[in-house]
């Protein structure tokens, strides 16, 4: 699993949602697109295929949110 966490002063964009400073990490799934500058975006791309019935409720959670 791979979490991502905003520590910038200019924000990060999760998939256009604001991540936000200081409001923990993110797991991140595959496809997902990370804005850390208008110039800059990093796209995660799993290496290896992860099936969704392995997440506990709370993971399903934070996948859901944006």
């Amino acid at each position: 699993m791979v979490y991502a966490e905003d520590l910038s002063r200019n924000g990060t964009l999760l998939n256009r949602y604001p991540m936000g400073r200081g409001n923990g990490s993110f797991l991140l799934t595959h496809g997902d697109l990370l804005h850390v500058s208008p110039a800059i975006s990093i796209r995660f791309n799993s290496a290896t295929y992860v099936r969704d019935d392995c997440f506990s409720d709370i993971q399903i959670q934070e996948i859901e949110v944006y």
